[in-house]
């Protein structure tokens, strides 16, 4: 019997990955992972074998609509293999498959639960690999398969999983918050011991641009969206702090590699990354406002005005509550699920164009940037806020390229970043001192307080000159030239 030319074959795996832009590095990673701790629990658990490829394919898949539908990728991707089917599988087995990859994201309630497990063949079989799917992800939490399971062993009536991570890495702290599915399905529970290791040192300047561009901004990416989640639930000092650094960190990437990420959707996540950048801005002033206030050399002032001070502290709790109202509004959430199709789907594709040495790029970028800050030096000299701020803006920008980046540089590069470092310090305290005499002189301020600000502006005025001075020789220009040559 011939065969009907027109009944299409259901795709392969690798045709899905490939049609959907599959982000394959992490989808590969993560399918590792998972086939680990199956390889090492199937003997204590009585794992079937043949659930072994179940596991893995579903792992290949689990993000597989994210290209499509980035804030619903994984009804996107539980639909799409539904949809098309896979060669090799059999129908029951593709929904196996599928009914694996929707419990890697948000637990289903009861209810959605029931219906997974109607549509599954062997449901309690199901929700243990979903189980360690949902580890097996987290150890990937920042997209950069930088962790490693090092051991994992039956001890004292808990499985015990050894990960090696480098310093700074959530994943052993996701990978226990998405241990949640299997402390419900496996008779043993599970604990992570970290083995933090120093990070390598990236990027490399040998590495290729594209892809050394794409895995700076997931790390700030990954430490933005942590940031913003914690910050939204909670009045969280530190969730803030590492909001702000890592908005800053993403501007600079974004402005200084935009010539090779301009065919992408980067110059659209640059405007909205810069309009939210601009909504954290009443809370962070009034934190270094009333941060201000509080330093002991004006505690004689307010000893006899502590209304006022309480005045301030309270408008700055109301901007942590209408920031934390709009970290949690639909359009962070869209920037943040633009910015990851930007660097998950966009720059993953988009790097292999962009092979030249990522060391040659960046010192271009560097030099530049220090042109840019010295050609006006001669504001170092003014009194003018707005001229000091300006090029207190231009070393910053010069500094976060260079920290972000100092791996590909030339060793002298430390030098140049903790000299432009504490120029940037001397000038941000001016900065906020001449912010906060803006602030007092409008907010009808007890006696003494403004003179006593302005006396302190002179003073920090004076150490930024003669910082300066030191700074603006022959030698100290030279060493910190050294960092792009």
């Amino acid at each position: 019997m011939k065969r009907n030319p027109s009944v299409r074959k259901p795709p392969t795996v690798d045709d899905l990955c490939a049609a959907h832009q599959n982000e394959e590095p992490h989808a590969r990673f993560v399918a590792a992972c998972a086939l680990q701790l199956f390889d090492a629990l199937q003997t204590t658990f009585n794992l079937q074998k043949r659930d072994r490829r179940l596991l893995e394919t579903a792992a290949r898949l689990h993000d597989i609509g994210y290209a499509a539908k980035p804030d619903d990728h994984v009804d996107a991707g539980v639909a799409l293999v539904r949809a098309s089917g896979l060669r090799g599988f059999t129908t029951r087995q593709v929904e196996d498959i599928a009914s694996i990859m929707a419990l890697h994201g948000r637990l289903p309630d009861a209810q959605a639960a029931v219906s997974l497990m109607g549509r599954a063949g062997r449901p309690e079989r199901i929700f243990q690999l979903g189980a360690i799917l949902r580890i097996a992800d987290a150890l990937d939490h920042g997209h950069l398969q930088d962790s490693r399971i090092a051991n994992i062993a039956l001890q004292e009536g808990m499985i015990r999983v050894r990960v090696s991570a480098p310093l700074g890495s959530r994943s052993i702290e996701r990978a226990m918050a998405k241990s949640d599915l299997w402390q419900r399905v496996f008779p043993l529970g599970i604990v992570f011991e970290a083995r933090y290791r120093a990070p390598a040192a990236e990027p490399r300047p040998d590495a290729p641009a594209g892809e050394a561009i794409r895995r700076l901004m997931l790390a700030q990416y990954r430490v933005l969206r942590t940031a913003a989640r914690r910050a939204a639930r909670d009045d969280d000092e530190e969730a803030l702090h590492d909001l702000r650094i890592a908005v800053r960190g993403l501007r600079r990437l974004l402005e200084a590699f935009e010539d090779p990420l301009r065919d992408t959707s980067a110059p659209r996540v640059a405007a909205e990354l810069r309009a939210f950048a601009k909504r954290l801005g009443p809370a962070r002033d009034l934190d270094v406002w009333v941060a201000l206030l509080r330093r002991p050399r004006y505690r004689e002032i307010f000893a006899a005005a502590p209304d006022f001070l309480a005045a301030q502290e309270q408008a700055r709790q109301h901007a942590r509550a209408a920031l934390r109202a709009e970290l949690d509004d639909a359009s962070v959430r869209g920037m943040l699920s633009a910015f990851g199709y930007l660097l998950r789907i966009e720059l993953l594709h988009a790097a292999p164009r962009l092979d030249r040495p990522f060391g040659r790029l960046v010192r271009k970028r560097i030099k530049e940037a220090w042109k840019h800050a010295m050609a006006k030096r001669r504001w170092a000299a003014s009194r003018r806020s707005d001229k000091l701020h300006a090029l207190r803006i231009r070393l910053r920008k010069l500094r976060l390229l260079a920290a972000l980046t100092a791996p590909a540089l030339r060793p002298e590069a430390e030098f140049m970043i903790k000299a432009v470092h504490d120029l940037e310090r001397n000038l941000g305290r001016i900065h906020d001192l001449d912010e906060a005499l803006k602030r007092a002189s409008r907010a009808d301020a007890p006696a003494g307080l403004i003179p006593a600000l302005a006396r302190r502006r002179r003073k920090e005025l004076r150490r930024f000159r003669e910082a300066w001075t030191n700074f603006a020789t022959r030698r100290v220009e030279r060493r910190c030239r050294a960092a792009w040559k």
